[in-house]
């Protein structure tokens, strides 16, 4: 992973979309990085700075998908948002040291559908 991390991904969405939320993760080789043992997290909040974690719209606990991919599927009721919050995704390793890889703003705009699958 490289000293060039977090990277800055911004995401538009529409309220309601529980497609995942998706990360390749690999070496500076380009190779798929293995995520195995690490524990992966996202955690979005409405203040760009906050304080504590008081004031979460989401956490998310993510997957790695076999290929390298972090990939955070978020419930509906974590993505029944319209406006803006910013994230950050992490990876834990086994000795719980935290590596921040991506961070940035989520845009949420209202959708027209309202059926649930």
């Amino acid at each position: 992973m490289a000293d060039e991390l977090p990277v800055t991904i911004n995401f538009l969405r529409k309220r309601g979309d529980t497609k995942p939320f998706r990360f390749p993760i690999t070496t500076a080789a380009g190779v798929a990085q293995s995520l195995a043992g690490f524990t992966l997290h996202m955690t979005a909040n409405p203040e760009k700075d906050p304080t504590d974690d008081s004031a979460h719209s989401f956490v998310i606990v993510g997957a790695e998908d076999g290929t390298g991919t972090a990939s955070f599927t978020p419930t509906p009721a974590q993505v029944d948002i319209v406006g803006s919050v910013y994230y950050d995704a992490q990876l834990i390793d086994g000795d719980d040291l935290i590596f921040t890889f991506a961070e940035g703003k989520i845009k949420f705009t209202q959708d027209i559908t309202k059926v649930e699958p």
